[in-house]
């Protein structure tokens, strides 16, 4: 079956890319570098967030819940991979304010954090069919519009493909 070769197809990407990340991606200090316009973001270890999500064992696996939801909702789904490590920022800040600044750029987006096997954050954005990243928190913040402008790039090129289907419906329907 088609759908189980892609999911183990990204199960093993997304590993060999969080164990990239993390070990090439020095951890934040705890602020965003200026964004594009210039603008100077607030320290993350002092964003507010509302309600803990589920934290992933694992980077595949927030990688999928993330797009399934970007393909369920036609939005963007933000992947923290996050290594632990003492006086780290917790990782549903920098979910919180990415899903803040992209709303602020009029698209929707929801964040899936995922355990990364060394010290430090990853950040890649779902967009349904394709992906961005991983990279720095820093690089992130600083690429924000051009996230926006894929997603909105993948919603014109694939539109012809109709109705989105998440993996769960292709599943229950024997979709090879």
């Amino acid at each position: 079956m088609a759908l189980p070769n892609l999911k183990n197809g990204f199960k093993a990407r997304a590993a060999a890319v969080g164990l990239t990340a993390a070990v090439a991606l020095t951890p934040l200090v705890g602020t965003f570098a200026q964004d594009a316009n210039g603008l100077q973001g607030a320290a993350v270890q002092n964003a507010t967030y509302e309600a803990t999500p589920v934290i992933y064992e694992n980077i595949a696996d927030a990688g999928l819940a993330a797009t399934e939801y970007a393909l369920e909702n036609d939005a963007i789904g933000i992947i923290i991979g996050y290594g632990p490590y003492d006086g780290a920022p917790p990782p549903e800040a920098f979910g919180k304010r990415f899903q803040e600044e992209i709303a602020k750029l009029g698209e929707e987006s929801q964040y899936f954090i995922g355990i990364i096997p060394a010290e430090g954050y990853a950040v890649t954005f779902g967009f349904g069919r394709t992906t961005e990243g991983p990279m720095a928190p820093r690089d992130a913040a600083q690429n924000l519009q051009e996230i926006v402008d894929i997603k909105r790039f993948e919603r014109e090129m694939f539109a012809s493909l109709g109705p989105r289907e998440s993996f769960a419906s292709l599943e229950a329907n024997n979709v090879e």
